[in-house]
């Protein structure tokens, strides 16, 4: 049974990163679908009339234009965890397009192997490992993540290559750090050790 506040049919969607305060320069966006499902494809945005459910983000996707594929009489995808299960579903919750059985924090901290998708041929929920939500960025020191953004689970769930830098803004005290060890040849930030945000002890 899902944990609801309210009925949320008919969601508005943000016009922009700008008109919310959990978005600011990055987008999430689903790809690898299979072709019976193109429409879970494509970027989300966060929920502005019910941005939380169940304590973890809830985001929203409408058709777009030039978007095909999507079934008659669907206006409007949400993607939310109910309490046990991140899922993708019709603004009704009647129709569910996707699963993932994790308690993930965030869309972009679910584990593309934790993805279920509706078969076309089966009509059963299956395993679909090219499908992933993520969140893209310019991810730079002037244009750093939210961790609402990310996921505040971000360093604990994804294991980050090496050399692969993010850039962030605490959220307890809204200053900018990057992820990867200190640089001697690089500028700004980078001349400084490396941080990363712990959800359970709420600081970097």
């Amino acid at each position: 049974q899902l944990k609801r506040k309210a009925s949320i049919l008919a969601f508005p969607m943000a016009a922009s990163a700008n008109q919310s305060t959990y978005e600011r320069h990055a987008v999430l966006r689903s790809r690898g679908a299979p072709p019976t499902l193109t429409f879970i494809n494509g970027v989300w945005s966060r929920c502005l009339q019910e941005p939380w459910i169940n304590q973890k983000p809830h985001y929203i996707k409408q058709p777009q234009p030039g978007e095909d594929g999507w079934p008659q009489g669907l206006t409007c995808l949400h993607v939310f965890y109910d309490g046990s299960l991140w899922r993708i579903s019709s603004d009704d919750d009647q129709s569910v397009f996707a699963v993932a059985n994790t308690d993930a924090e965030h869309p972009n901290t679910v584990s593309r192997d934790d993805w279920l998708l509706l078969s076309a041929s089966s009509r059963m929920l299956e395993a679909w490992p090219d499908f992933a939500l993520a969140c893209e960025g310019p991810n730079t020191e002037a244009k750093p993540f939210l961790l609402d953004e990310l996921g505040v689970d971000f360093f604990l769930r994804i294991q980050l290559k090496s050399r692969k830098v993010i850039w962030f803004t605490d959220p307890i005290s809204g200053v900018v750090f990057h992820s990867a060890a200190k640089s001697t040849s690089a500028q700004g930030g980078r001349m400084q050790p490396g941080k990363r945000y712990c959800h359970l002890c709420k600081k970097c």
